[in-house]
Parts: C-alpha cells; sequence; structure tokens
C-alpha cells in the first residue's frame, strides 16, 4: 500500500484515558506536522482514548509506549501489529525502560532522541531518530513587537536536585519579576495552577525575557520541547551544559551557564535588552531553518503506511476502558521531601466569614520560639523591602507552643491582613506586597504563598490540596492570611500533639472547609530551617 493511494490510510495519534496532557499536546504537535504534508488519501486524526477504539483494517496508531503501557494495559496484543510507538524518554530511566519493554512488541519505533535509538539498537531494536524541531502551533510571537513583564521563567517538574539550584539561585534572581511553574513530578491530565497547557503555557513564554533550564535527576539530554516552545515565542533560553544543543549553538542561540551560576546568568541577561533581542531572533531563525519538521514526518507516515500494507485484520474487539488513578508525586519540595502527614487528622470547621473591608493595613505576625533564629533580621528585611508601607511586626514568644504564641499576636493586633512568618525569617525582595496585592484585588481568596528557600532547598511550591495534605506535611510558614479566615478557624491549633503541625493543620482546615489559596510564583523569603 502507498501513502499516495486514495483513501488507504488513518493515522491516528492516540493518547490513552489518564495520559500527562504535556504527551497529549507533544503528539498533537506530531500530529500536526504529518497533516501539513497534505499527502492524497493520508487521514490525520488525533484521538483521546484507545486504541481498540479506532482500530480499523486502515488505521495505524501512534502512541506514547511508556504511558501507554501503563494506562491501557487490558488492550488486545494483536492490535500492536497496527502500533508505531514515538518514544521520549531517555536510557537510564524507569520510563525508558517501560517505553523499550512495550515498544519491543510494536510494529515500528520513533524515537525524540539519538541516545534512545542507541540504547534500542544495542537490544535489537531497530528505531528512527524524529528530532523535535519549530512547531507553528506554538508560536504566539511571529517576531512582532512585544512588552516582556516577566523577567525569569522556570517551567519543570520539582525534584531534589532542580530545587536545589533554584534555591541557591534565588539571591541572583531576587528583585526581578519572576514567574516559577514548578509543579511535583506526577501525572498531569490537565490546567493547574502549576501547570500550564498550550496558549496559556506559550502566553507566558511571550511575556517572558529568559527561560532557565534545568534537566530532571541524572539526565543531561537538552530539554528539546519546553526549549522549542520558549525559541518559538521569543524567549531566550539559559540552560545548563546539555549533551545535545543540536544546531543551538552557546552564546549565539542559547546561553549556557553552571547549575551555581545559571541565577547569575539569566538575571544579567535580563538588563542587556539589545544581547537578549539579538539570542531570541538568532535562536527563532535556526530553528525554523534547521529544525523543519517536514522530513521527520514524512518518515513517520512512511512508515505508518508499511505497517498498514503489512499488518494483519483486526479483531474489533475493545477492551473495557478504565478510571485512571490518582496518583501523586512522591516525592514533594519540603523539609524531608515531605512527611507522612498523620492519620485521621481532625480539621477545624471553617465557619462562615464576612465581607472583606476595605481596611488592607498589613502585619507581620512573627513568633519566636527557642528553636528559632533572632528576630533582627526579620524585622531589618521587612523594613528594607517594605518601605512606607503601613506594615507592623508583631513579635510573640511567651509559650513554647507555636499556635498560641501565634494567637496572643492576634489578639493584640488588628490588622485584616496577616504575614505568618517564625524569627529568622526574612523578606527577600517586595513579593509580600504581591500577595497583599491579590488579597486585595480577589475578596474571595483567603491567602498567598510564595516559594521560599529552606536551607538547600525550596518549600511552598505546591498550593494546598485537601487529598494531598491528608497524605503528606508539604506546606510551612511564610504566607499571608485574611484575619477574617483565621478568625472563621478559630485562630491556629493550640493542641499539645500538633505543636510541630500548626502550619500544616491550618492549611488542612483552611482546604478542608473550602478556603481559597493563590500563588506568587517567584521565591519570595527565606525561612530558617528548624
Amino acid at each position: 500500500m502507498a501513502p499516495e493511494d486514495v483513501g488507504t490510510l488513518r493515522i491516528a495519534f492516540v493518547s490513552a484515558p489518564g495520559a500527562s496532557v504535556f504527551m497529549v499536546e507533544l503528539l498533537d504537535a506530531v500530529a500536526g506536522s504529518v497533516r501539513r504534508l497534505q499527502r492524497p488519501g493520508v487521514e490525520v486524526v488525533t484521538h483521546r482514548g484507545l486504541v481498540s477504539e479506532v482500530a480499523d483494517a486502515t488505521t495505524v496508531a501512534v502512541v506514547v509506549p511508556h504511558e501507554y503501557a501503563v494506562l491501557a494495559p487490558g488492550e488486545p496484543p494483536a492490535l500492536r501489529e497496527r502500533m508505531v510507538a514515538f518514544g521520549v524518554e531517555h536510557p537510564g530511566t524507569e520510563e525508558f525502560e517501560t517505553s523499550a519493554r512495550y515498544a519491543a512488541g510494536l510494529a515500528a519505533r520513533f524515537e525524540i532522541a539519538q541516545d534512545s535509538v542507541d540504547a534500542l539498537a544495542r537490544r535489537g531494536l531497530d528505531a528512527t531518530r524524529f528530532p523535535l524541531g519549530y512547531v507553528p502551533e506554538w508560536d504566539t510571537w511571529h517576531r512582532q513587537p512585544r512588552e516582556r513583564d516577566i523577567d525569569v521563567a522556570y517551567l519543570g517538574t520539582a525534584d531534589e536536585r532542580r530545587v536545589g539550584i533554584l534555591a541557591r539561585a534565588a539571591p541572583d534572581l531576587a528583585g526581578l519579576h519572576n514567574e516559577l511553574v514548578i509543579p511535583p513530578h506526577e501525572q498531569m491530565t490537565g490546567t493547574r495552577p502549576d501547570f500550564l497547557v498550550g496558549p496559556d503555557k506559550w502566553a507566558l513564554l511571550a511575556r517572558s525575557k529568559v527561560l532557565i533550564n534545568l534537566h530532571r535527576g541524572s539526565k543531561t539530554a537538552l530539554e528539546w520541547a519546553r526549549v522549542l516552545e520558549a525559541v518559538a515565542n521569543g524567549c531566550v533560553v539559559v540552560t545548563e551544559p546539555a549533551s545535545d544543543l543540536g544546531p543551538l549553538q552557546p552564546g549565539r542561540h542559547v546561553l549556557v551557564a553552571e547549575p551555581d551560576d545559571i541565577g547569575a546568568v539569566a538575571a544579567a541577561l535580563t538588563r542587556d535588552e539589545p544581547r537578549r533581542a539579538a539570542l531570541a531572533d538568532a535562536a527563532y531563525d535556526v530553528c525554523r531553518r534547521e529544525l523543519d519538521l517536514g522530513l521527520p514526518a514524512a518518515w513517520l507516515a512512511d512508515a505508518c503506511a508499511r505497517v498498514a500494507a503489512s499488518a494483519p485484520a483486526v479483531d474489533p474487539t475493545r477492551a473495557p476502558t478504565a478510571d485512571p488513578a490518582y496518583h501523586l508525586a512522591s516525592w514533594l519540595p519540603a523539609p524531608g521531601g515531605g512527611r507522612w502527614a498523620p492519620d485521621g487528622l481532625a480539621v477545624t470547621p471553617l465557619q462562615p466569614r464576612p465581607e472583606p473591608t476595605s481596611d488592607t493595613r498589613l502585619a507581620v505576625l512573627c513568633t519566636r520560639l527557642p528553636t528559632d533564629g533572632g528576630m533582627a533580621a526579620t524585622t531589618e528585611s521587612v523594613h528594607r523591602h517594605l518601605p512606607g508601607l503601613p506594615v507592623q511586626v508583631r513579635r510573640g514568644g511567651d509559650t513554647a507552643h507555636r499556635g498560641a504564641a501565634r494567637n496572643r499576636l492576634l489578639e493584640a493586633s488588628d490588622e485584616p491582613l496577616l504575614a505568618v512568618l517564625d524569627g529568622g525569617d526574612e523578606l527577600l525582595d517586595d513579593t509580600l506586597t504581591a500577595m497583599a496585592d491579590l488579597l486585595r484585588g480577589d475578596p474571595d481568596l483567603d491567602a498567598a504563598l510564595c516559594p521560599a528557600t529552606y536551607g538547600d532547598t525550596l518549600v511552598n511550591l505546591v498550593l494546598p490540596d485537601e487529598h494531598r495534605l491528608r497524605q503528606r506535611v508539604y506546606l510551612t510558614r511564610g504566607y499571608l492570611v485574611r484575619r477574617s479566615a483565621l478568625d472563621a478557624l478559630g485562630g491556629f491549633t493550640e493542641d499539645p500533639h500538633l505543636a510541630d503541625l500548626v502550619d500544616h493543620h491550618f492549611w488542612l482546615s483552611l482546604t478542608a472547609g473550602g478556603g481559597r489559596t493563590a500563588m506568587v510564583r517567584r521565591i519570595g523569603l527565606a525561612l530558617r530551617p528548624r
């Protein structure tokens, strides 16, 4: 069967139920590249479901093997003779091993990375490289003049290595308008406050001057999809050293910096617009010229045509569709990776709250218990970064229980917006003002938080979620809350059994009661480890 035969081939790019939206976006982009070939008699479709739902005598399915193997294990094995693997993982990871095992039984294999092609070859499996490239659908810039109000963006899941690098970069990034979107490393099936999808992601990149790119775990390969999305939107990439930059030349198309220098290099570039603009234009041009998807798309279409010509008839039996499980990250950006929460922790009911008043005064409630640092650093940082604002720093420490000490401060104050810190915590910039602006601009918000350094890591990266909070302790102090919300909770818990879980109890009670929280996505605080 030749690909030009009219009415003979349908190529279905299939994402299983519960598939990562990132993988869905990637398959959609590849499908678009094949569709743009406009081959007579070749129909290109995308499908979110099972291969068995679209299988017929003219259809070949393209799947991401490491996901499809896990999310659709009940599919009839005979269908694999009409399936093509589109691998996206790198050797040395559990995901690659899953991908390789499943792809071995499929009719053809493509990989986005050469090291993956080589690794499969060593196992006796043929695979074709499909280098990622410029995707018109991702381009919202089109080299048109654009105001870039975001200095530095970061888009990447959290792991211990990445958040450690960002924590060390915090002093260099302080004072800049940053947007750090750092969800936990888990299956994400749709847009979330900590995970941007499609147009929202591309719009953020089109507003950003610089994107910091960091590898996950021990990987050294460039995160090509993220880099190409940035380049297509005029955002310059500052990456740590990578093993496969392709046509991107350091200093001409991207900047390459060691992990401990990446914050300083990114910050310096935000202050040098002529150089930044030249890098953006050069990267955009080279990607459009040398990373065109037409040729790899043709290779994929040809492979699908050969599969269709040789595959046997299909059994129309369909596998039952299962609801995808709710998978949570096993590691969270919190002290100790997010310890397990106590079973059956009782929450304080959130009582009805009065409408917010026009009074927007702000107080910093800062307790100092024996395990805390001194107050001088906290007070000095507040006055340095919030000069002239009606901010009161209220200190307390007449009791050994954190909740009781904070409640004494509540009784001695009347400001409607309250920042919660402990002795030794410091403001890094004016992020607290941005958090207050969120509450002032949305009367339905109860609290706001921002990422904070905590020794050599970051905390408060993940928004409160009741299901997650009942499993893990991952949020701490360093937030801004309405007094009315605290009053509705009866203040902070003074339960002696929860003396070291005061903030966890606050977040769980607020969230379980329907309270709403927003995040300013830049590192604004340095919390003293305890």
